[in-house]
Parts: structure tokens; C-alpha cells; sequence
């Protein structure tokens, strides 16, 4: 099991984490969300759980999270902008988590890695899924109250440890880089910086994260499709909003897409790139 112990080792002073972990729970984003509703926590409570037996990513997709292998977490937010500005949390989730990676990896291994991201919260590395954020957010009547932004990142599975239906799709640090990592050790770095970053960026600097990670955004140069709903645009993606939606040229002009499902233009079925 994950010790909190041993996490809180390589966390920075000074930082407010409220850390808790569990060794088998449903979901950690469900769970944080819950005892936010019922009790009172601080900011910056942050669930992990050595297995989740429900665990789910975008569109109520089934998240394998199995005992052992990955790191399977949650962190309870509660900036003060304005809610317009919230899915702008979800895009600095994912690329505080790729820019760690890649630094993490240079560190340790004196080796680069490029990990993509795929809007708005998939991570991937060389084509394959590696890493998923979902963000469930708490309103007062039409004021924000709090979000819960869940993390679930694949560390030392080897290919045999997932099952047939992603085989292809997914990969892990493990198999990108050749090696096993100390889950508590990248944990700890890992909630370092993203905690530090995100006290720049807000509530004073969150207008900077649309370009950022539009640095680091799959497909921006080439057609793609995006499935939104009922309805399936092509076109080429412009930008991304100050909002953090995406704006598309496409045959009816420009669309601003609050969310969707993104792959190439050749391929078949966003199932494809689905998990």
C-alpha cells in the first residue's frame, strides 16, 4: 500500500497538502467529492489510493486502476476565479503533470521524453495513452464552490498487466523509459510541483496556461474529427480559448468545442483513441 508516511518524506515545507491514503476505495474522485459536500476539509486535500475497484475517466469510461502499479489520486480545489475560467484547472493538470514527466525522466535518466496532450485531459507518449484527468466541479446555486480534479497515471505496468481491450491503446513510465519508478518518490515531486506552479498561476496568471499548453497539444497541425454529442465536425484546430475551450475551422466557420472526443481525420471511430 502507498504509505502517506513515506510520500510526505518528499514533500516540500511549507506546502498546505492535506494528504490521505487509502489501500482499496471505489473511486478517489468520488469519495473527495462526497466528504467536500459533507465535510469540512481544507483546500489542497488530496486522496490516493493503491486500488480503485470504480474507477472512471471522461464520459463515465471505465479506468483500470489496479493495486500496485500506477498512481490513482484526487486533489480538491477551490480557486477563486471566476467559473467561466474552470476548465482552464483541467489544461493545467495536464500540463503540469507532462512538463513533471518530462523533467522527471531528464532527471533520473539524463534522457528526453515528449509526452502530448490530447485536449483537453488525456496524456499520451508516442501515440499511446499514459495518463487521464477528470474534473467534477460543485456549484452554490451559480456560484463555484469547489472542484475535485482526479489523476490517474500508469507507472510500472507492464503490457501483459492490461487487459486486451486497451493493450494497444495504453502504456506506462515503465514501458516508456525501460524501468521501474518509486511510486511514493514521484508522487511526492510530483504534488511539489504542482502545488508550487499553481500558486503562480492562480488566481493572478491563469490567463498564460492556453498558450502553454497549446505548446504541448496533439494534432494542432493536422485535420482532425471531433465527436461532440450527437454531431461529428472536421477541420483544423485555430487555438485554444481564454476559457480553455477549443476553436476549430471547419466547414461552417469557426466553433468554439467546450468538449468532445479528438482523433485524425483518417481514422475510423473516435474509439480509437478512447479508454
Amino acid at each position: 500500500m502507498l504509505s502517506s508516511a513515506k510520500i510526505s518524506n518528499y514533500l516540500n515545507t511549507g506546502l498546505p497538502i492535506h494528504l490521505t491514503s487509502f489501500e482499496e476505495i471505489s473511486s478517489t474522485n468520488e469519495m473527495l467529492f462526497r466528504d467536500a459536500q459533507t465535510k469540512k476539509i481544507p483546500d489542497f486535500s488530496v486522496y490516493v489510493a493503491e486500488r480503485q475497484n470504480a474507477g472512471r475517466g471522461r464520459l463515465n469510461r471505465k479506468w483500470e486502476s489496479p493495486a500496485g502499479s500506477g498512481l490513482w489520486f484526487s486533489i480538491l480545489l477551490r480557486p477563486k476565479i471566476n467559473y467561466h475560467y474552470t476548465n482552464l484547472i483541467n489544461l493545467y493538470t495536464a500540463y503540469a503533470l507532462a512538463a513533471f514527466l518530462e523533467r522527471e525522466v531528464c532527471t533520473v535518466l539524463g534522457l528526453p521524453i515528449v509526452i502530448d496532450l490530447k485536449w483537453p485531459n488525456d496524456l499520451y507518449i508516442r501515440g499511446q495513452k499514459v495518463a487521464g484527468i477528470l474534473l467534477k466541479s460543485n456549484f452554490n446555486g451559480p456560484q463555484f464552490d469547489f472542484m475535485v480534479v482526479g489523476i490517474g497515471l500508469n507507472v510500472n505496468q507492464r503490457m501483459a498487466d492490461f487487459s486486451s481491450e486497451i493493450r494497444q491503446k495504453a502504456t506506462s513510465l515503465l514501458l516508456a523509459t525501460g524501468r521501474e519508478w518509486d511510486r511514493e518518490k514521484l508522487f511526492g515531486r510530483f504534488l511539489n510541483f504542482y502545488f508550487e506552479n499553481y500558486q503562480h498561476f492562480f488566481p493572478a496568471n491563469f490567463s498564460q496556461i492556453p498558450d502553454l499548453y497549446q505548446q504541448k497539444m496533439s494534432f494542432s497541425a493536422q485535420p482532425i474529427r471531433i465527436r461532440t454529442g450527437n454531431e461529428e465536425l472536421t477541420g483544423k484546430i485555430e487555438s485554444i480559448s481564454p476559457e480553455g475551450y477549443l476553436i476549430l475551422n471547419c466547414e461552417k466557420g469557426k466553433r468554439t468545442i467546450s468538449t468532445g472526443d479528438i482523433f485524425p481525420s483518417k481514422m475510423e471511430s473516435a474509439d480509437d483513441l478512447s479508454r
